[in-house]
């Protein structure tokens, strides 16, 4: 098994951990809207720190995709998934302190 054939699968567990995560928030939040609809009591979903954790492991698996890159072109996508991906959660942590 090369170097790359490893680094690629640890991409992908980071990515499925990364997708699990926001799955896992969004049928929560779903879930406890529902759950809002029928009681009296008020429970507020909590989807935005399912999502930063999420976009965290996503983050860390272009992270690590970084060791395989080749050309300037490959490096300079990451580069901007990874810029994206960090104001994202920069997005998400901000919301989340002024509410």
């Amino acid at each position: 098994m090369e170097t790359e054939d490893i680094v690629l699968f640890m991409v992908h567990i980071l990515e499925i951990f990364g997708a699990l995560v926001i799955i896992y928030g969004a049928l929560q939040s779903i879930v406890q809207y529902a759950m809002n609809l029928f009681q009296k009591t008020k429970k507020e979903p909590d989807l935005r720190k399912n999502l930063a954790l999420g976009l965290e492991f996503l983050m860390g698996a272009e992270i690590v995709r970084t060791i395989i890159v080749r050309t300037l072109t490959e490096l300079a996508m990451l580069g901007g998934i990874i810029a994206l991906r960090g104001l994202l959660g920069l997005i998400i942590h901000w919301e989340e302190k002024t509410d």
